[in-house]
């Protein structure tokens, strides 16, 4: 949750600029309950893999997935316009 710390605030400020206002707080409170969920998640999924691979394998995991994911994210908020209202 280190990182989160600085992203959340980004990440909600794109959030509020990119949805009308009429649907932001069912936006804001998905992206809440997906954050929470994605914990939960986490949890479950670092428990398995250590059981398999010890804990080397889920500082491997998470590695990897974030290889895959922030080209992902870039490609995605190359769409997001700066001047949003």
């Amino acid at each position: 949750y280190f990182a989160a710390g600085g992203i959340e605030p980004v990440f909600l400020s794109v959030l509020s600029k990119i949805v009308p206002p009429a649907n932001r707080s069912t936006a804001l409170g998905w992206s809440a309950s997906v954050r929470v969920g994605g914990g939960i998640a986490a949890a479950a999924l670092s428990g398995a893999v250590i059981t398999h691979w010890q804990t080397r394998g889920v500082f491997f995991t998470a590695g990897t997935l974030m290889l895959v994911l922030i080209p992902a994210a870039l490609l995605i908020l190359r769409n997001v316009r700066r001047d949003a209202k």
